[in-house]
């Protein structure tokens, strides 16, 4: 089973690299099994090619641009942001925001869920080729 409801992104980064006692992580039940343990079930399929763009953009990310994982991590958890005019309501491009703003009630801070994140359309352009 799948990390229930993940809240960051490193959750997601985590269940796929790291195994415990209880769980193996899904790349090492990819090693072991390829693709037939995600098959067992539809659900169970669908969920993986959704988390898997998540996965990809991480790896793609360390081992093309150069990233560390937090960076790539860092990255993907800033897309998730958005920015609203408080009065209008309409989105502020982050690279107009500062922290001023956002203290005073000025700007209210939103984000996307990591179900959001999966679509391949939302992973930023420079970790993906």
């Amino acid at each position: 089973d799948f990390v229930k409801c993940p809240k960051k992104v490193i959750d997601l980064w985590n269940e796929f690299t790291i195994s415990t006692a209880d769980k193996p992580s899904i790349l090492t039940m990819n090693e072991k099994y390829g693709s037939a343990w995600r098959k067992l079930s539809p659900a169970l399929d669908k969920q993986y090619s959704r988390r898997h763009m998540v996965y990809r953009a991480i790896k793609f990310g360390v081992s093309q641009k150069g990233f560390t994982v937090e960076q790539c991590v860092d990255i993907l958890e800033q897309t998730r942001m958005r920015y609203y005019d408080a009065v209008t309501g309409k989105e502020i491009d982050s690279r107009h925001v500062i922290d001023k703003d956002i203290e005073s009630g000025a700007v209210i801070q939103k984000q996307k869920s990591i179900g959001w994140l999966t679509n391949c359309a939302n992973i930023p352009d420079v970790l993906k080729n």
